[in-house]
């Protein structure tokens, strides 16, 4: 039962996020920015081993078919996609907060020469580790973490720096959407830390995407709330707070 519910909440979260890529894709049309694309790839690609886990917990479940996984396609689906979903965060940082900056644009590139080179040599460990005497079979293995942890700690960093900034704009608009972003980054990150099975109890998984489903509720708001938006209009009626 408990199995049901943790992956039937995975399934609301692929939603959500599909809902939420959706969005960043017609808000694309409209304004053409770049950024807009790059969040919708960091998205799409962080669903990436979620979905898979989850299509084959469907197939199990509708056609009891469970088919047989290696652990070389396991690793590749969890981790093989965090340069993307990284790369992505840093290009939406970026232009969102420094546009004008040829320091990070600099390094944004290096990250790029950084991130292909770690992800052909994951690759090829992982496929072909037996032969080169580097086998990849261990989530903390060395080889990925040297490259997670450090991805990790730049992002959450970054999203400091976004959300403090928006909050101490004197823009009623970027306070809220600051807000909303701090929101998002507190629950989808403890969410996160206990999805991940590090404790080993399903009760705080199960937590853990509930967590995730709250942030990821809230992530459209943090990055296009506008004074038109109901919600607001709202807010500046419950804490009679004048839009001028």
């Amino acid at each position: 039962m408990e199995e049901i519910i943790y992956h039937g909440l995975g399934f609301i979260i692929i939603i959500l996020l599909l809902i939420i890529a959706y969005k960043f894709l017609s808000n694309y049309r409209i304004t053409k920015q770049k950024e807009i694309i790059a969040g919708l790839l960091m998205f799409l690609f962080f669903l990436a081993g979620l979905f898979f886990h989850n299509s084959i917990f469907l197939l199990n479940v509708i056609f009891n078919y469970y088919p047989t996984i290696s652990d070389e396609l396991y690793y590749f689906f969890n981790f093989g996609f965090i340069p993307v979903v990284f790369l992505s965060w840093f290009y939406c940082f970026m232009n969102i907060i420094y546009p004008e900056s040829n320091k990070l644009k600099y390094t944004f590139y290096v990250l790029i020469i950084l991130s292909i080179i770690y992800e052909i040599f994951f690759v090829v460990y992982l496929f072909f580790g037996a032969e080169l005497g580097v086998l990849i079979n261990d989530p903390n293995h060395p080889f990925i973490i040297m490259y997670r942890f450090p991805a990790q700690f730049i992002s959450l960093l970054l999203a400091i720096i976004l959300v403090v900034k928006s909050i101490l704009s004197r823009d009623l608009v970027l306070q809220l959407r600051g807000i909303f972003l701090a929101v998002v980054f507190i629950f989808m990150g403890i969410g996160l830390i206990l999805d991940t099975g590090i404790f080993v109890n399903t009760i705080q998984q199960l937590i853990g995407r509930i967590l995730i489903i709250i942030g990821a509720y809230f992530i459209y708001y943090g990055f296009f709330l506008t004074e038109d938006h109901k919600l607001f209009q709202f807010i500046c009626r419950v804490f009679s707070i004048s839009m001028e």
